[in-house]
């Protein structure tokens, strides 16, 4: 009887080794896909640019800040378009760009920003399109 309990609790032992251990694994891969998309207070994410698209994101990002900053009555379209037509790399870097150089003026993110927006002042039409915009930046991990 006890050389079959030490055969089963050695088994067990093992097979939880065994699983701790693809868990550990498995842990591990999603954090560095995570780490690949979420946006950090720096401009991590730019290195695949080019010094051009970074400079053309910079002056979109003071030109957003510029927009959203203080009370608005009405915003500039136009800015929203070019953001939604980035590709998803641009609008990660567009946001790690706005976090650099506004986070510690305000303690807020560029989602947070973004999201303190009155939009529907706009319209109804500008304020889904800017929704749709939001949810593409919740998807992308944007903070």
């Amino acid at each position: 009887m006890n050389k079959r309990v030490l055969i089963i609790v050695s088994v067990s032992a093992l097979v939880l080794i065994i699983l701790l251990v693809v868990v550990y694994f498995m842990g591990k891969r999603a954090k560095q896909k995570a780490s690949q998309t979420k946006v950090g207070n720096d401009e991590a994410g730019t290195t695949a640019l080019t010094q051009a698209e970074i400079d053309k994101l910079k002056a979109l990002a003071i030109a957003l800040h510029n927009d959203m900053d203080g009370i608005n009555f009405s915003y500039q379209d136009d800015l929203y378009e070019k953001m939604n037509l980035l590709s998803d790399t641009e609008l990660v870097a567009l946001s790690n760009i706005f976090n650099v150089m506004y986070e510690g003026e305000s303690g807020e993110t560029f989602l947070q920003w973004f999201d303190g927006e009155f939009w529907k002042q706009e319209g109804i039409i500008f304020a889904e399109f800017i929704n749709d915009l939001k949810r593409r930046m919740v998807n992308l991990g944007i903070s």
